[in-house]
């Protein structure tokens, strides 16, 4: 996986299938820096309350609340975690922490969308915690199962050789369809009271989402 520079936080607004990315946030000498995308008002008026848990920290430097309580504290679970991931722990470094898990441990709506720059091959690479997975199934996955990717219902799935339905990429990779190839299994976490645990995988796609325009800056313009 490249370097992860930056997050995009967004959601699926109530009765809507898309996932939306509402700001985006980049690291720039001295702290951090936020932008809202274009859809940002937009989802303001519509949803009022969300204003609450998506407001920028007075100081422009500093992170939005809504990606600071994500930030990974030292608990035994996010020890855990770090090993999953593969990072140092205490996790060190905010954006390679919620770029992977996509912040889904901070109990609202929103998830995270790591920012990558293209490899030498102009392509981006990935490692994401699947967001639902079959606890029956991920019994039976190994450190050497084969996984690919098939797109079902417009959205893409994980699925073993065989095609059985392993999980669900988190939602905003919904936005790449069918254009997902060279799926690993990187990790396997430890057995939850689901029945399950958390697979980490890891993918390839040509396309840059975020040139899409649900991803351009309040202000910008974009032709995607």
């Amino acid at each position: 996986m490249q370097k992860i520079n930056g997050v995009y936080l967004g959601w699926i607004p109530p009765m809507a299938e898309q996932w939306e990315p509402l700001f985006r946030t980049i690291r720039v000498p001295g702290g951090y820096s936020s932008e809202p995308t274009q859809l940002y008002e937009t989802n303001l008026k519509r949803y009022p309350g969300l204003e609450l848990g998506l407001k920028f920290h007075p100081d422009p430097l500093k992170l939005p609340f809504a990606l600071s309580h994500r930030t990974p504290l030292a608990r035994e679970d996010y020890e855990r975690d770090a090993r999953l991931l593969n990072l140092d722990y205490p996790i060190p470094d905010l954006f390679e922490y919620i770029g992977r898990t996509g912040g889904l441990y901070s109990g609202d709506s929103f998830t995270a969308c790591p920012i990558v720059e293209p490899n030498d091959r102009g392509k981006y690479s990935y490692e994401s915690l699947l967001g639902k997975f079959d606890p029956e199934i991920w019994k039976e996955i190994t450190a050497t199962s084969e996984l690919k990717s098939v797109t079902i219902a417009g959205k893409p799935k994980i699925v073993t050789a065989d095609d059985r339905v392993v999980g669900s990429l988190l939602p905003h990779f919904d936005i790449l369809k069918d254009a997902i190839s060279n799926v690993k299994l990187i990790g396997i976490g430890e057995r939850h009271y689901l029945g399950g645990g958390d697979l980490l995988v890891s993918f390839d796609t040509p396309v840059n989402m975020y040139a899409h325009s649900d991803f351009a800056i309040a202000g910008e313009v974009s032709y995607v």
